[in-house]
């Protein structure tokens, strides 16, 4: 399995994956992770022995966790900044194996194994194992369970997974996306669930998904057009000032600093895009974000975004966040600054090559 270059941003930890695998973090906004308070500032992860830590993918894992997928497909868990790793074992107490792609949040985790099936664990306040059941407040299920679209079907032909807060959402290889857990129309998706629109037709071609808070989802379509669902099944395009829907958009993700249901997308020319939510009259526009240079931040590749946080990869490998507390947030006024590695220079993924995918 190939290593590949990424940017996570949970709760309270962001971190980046280089070419050569090594895992770098530094806190989230809120303080208290990786390296203190100082927010753009990496630090090398290293396993329980001392030596850096190399991975193929990760995630966000709790409040200030991260979930490795190690090379032969086995998952590494650590509550606190890379600190004390264990293994994420099975029902029969065997590590978990062949897994190509994992997505984290406060209270649940989800992966998908090489067979295209999806796996859930933490917590099932409010169904969001999505196995039929729901409750146990407090009781975090430490062991993975698979993801069932009915009590006897499981889903399957999952290509991706992302979490939110108190749901996840599956992209399927065909298209369609399924979610399960709590999401605006309260706590009923305790099975995956196909999302369709609001005539009752399933909600297809859809290309890449960045679920936000507050039970809303924004997508890319395969022709590059950029939309929101408000769950149920109210799909809306996502406009500009000038009230054109945002289109040639290569990267979505949720960004939950200014509403919970905002988000973040990267066009094909680098620039990026940020909102503050979506509803019919899409009453909140997307807006272009700056950076500290006094520009609009471009040459960007790929985003994530988090409760408090933005993470941006660019052309040159070099690594970009903007956000703090949303409270104190004008809309638009986060600018973009670099993150530095432990000796002050820009972190970046490798030296003198592209990361756009």
């Amino acid at each position: 399995m190939a290593f590949t270059t990424q940017i996570i941003s949970g709760y309270n930890i962001n971190a980046a994956l280089k070419i050569d695998g090594t895992v770098w973090a530094w806190t989230g906004p809120l303080g208290g992770a990786c390296g203190a308070n100082a927010t753009n500032i990496a630090i090398q992860l290293k396993d329980n022995v001392g030596n850096p830590i190399k991975a193929i993918g990760f995630a966000p894992s709790g409040i200030a966790g991260l979930l490795l997928i190690n090379a032969n497909g086995t998952l590494s868990n650590s509550t606190t900044c890379g600190n004390n790793w264990v293994n994420v074992i099975d029902s029969s107490g065997k590590p978990i194996t062949n897994v190509i792609q994992a997505s984290g949040g406060i209270y649940t985790t989800a992966f998908v194994k090489s067979d295209g099936t999806v796996w859930n664990y933490g917590d099932n306040l409010y169904g969001e194992l999505g196995t039929g059941s729901v409750g146990n407040a407090g009781v975090v299920n430490a062991v993975p369970v698979q993801v069932k679209i009915n009590a006897t079907q499981f889903l399957t032909g999952v290509k991706s997974v992302r979490t939110s807060g108190l749901y996840s959402v599956a992209l399927k290889a065909d298209g369609t996306i399924w979610a399960w857990g709590y999401t605006m129309a309260g706590a009923t998706n305790f099975y995956a669930t196909q999302l369709k629109d609001i005539n009752g037709n399933p909600i297809a071609n859809v290309a890449n998904v960045g679920p936000t808070g507050n039970g809303v989802l924004n997508i890319i379509t395969s022709d590059g057009l950029l939309w929101g669902v408000d769950f149920p099944n109210n799909i809306y395009p996502l406009r500009d000032v000038n009230n054109i829907q945002l289109t040639n958009i290569l990267d979505v993700d949720g960004a939950s600093m200014y509403s919970d249901s905002g988000g973040v997308g990267v066009k094909s020319d680098g620039t990026v895009w940020q909102w503050m939510g979506i509803n019919k009259t899409n009453y909140y526009p997307a807006f272009q974000v700056q950076s500290t240079t006094g520009l609009a931040l471009q040459n960007v590749s790929t985003i994530a975004g988090t409760y408090v946080n933005t993470v941006a990869l660019k052309n040159d490998c070099t690594v970009w966040q903007w956000g703090n507390d949303r409270s104190k947030a004008p809309l638009g006024g986060f600018l973009a600054s670099p993150v530095n590695d432990s000796t002050g220079k820009p972190l970046s993924l490798i030296v003198g090559a592209v990361c756009a995918p």
